[in-house]
């Protein structure tokens, strides 16, 4: 199976997730299941920020590269609007909400 260069690019990051998230992430790129993959992403980025906020478990995350998880979420989050474009429109996190309050120009 030959990769495009967003899942190539995606594949090689995988490896910076925390160890036992990288058989899931794995999986998840194979079956096309492209939002687990990005949820698993951005959970493995709640997760070290809460255990950076709390000082617990932070041996846990001592070869945690912030920077390359970062990446991957950006690319997971880029590659699965590509792939499904109408789900912007239902993400909360695009939502407009200008025209609930008066504006004066």
């Amino acid at each position: 199976m030959s990769m495009s260069s967003p899942l190539k690019k995606i594949n090689e990051l995988i490896t910076f997730l925390p160890t036992e998230d990288i058989p899931f992430a794995k999986r998840f790129l194979q079956t096309h299941d492209y939002d687990s993959l990005k949820e698993l992403t951005w959970s493995a980025l709640q997760r070290f920020e809460k255990a950076l906020e709390s000082g617990k478990n932070l041996d846990k995350y001592k070869d945690f590269d912030i920077d390359k998880i970062r990446e991957l979420a950006v690319e997971c989050n880029d590659y699965y609007y590509l792939i499904y474009p109408e789900e912007l429109l239902d993400d909360d996190i695009y939502e407009d909400n200008v025209g609930d309050e008066d504006i004066d120009i």
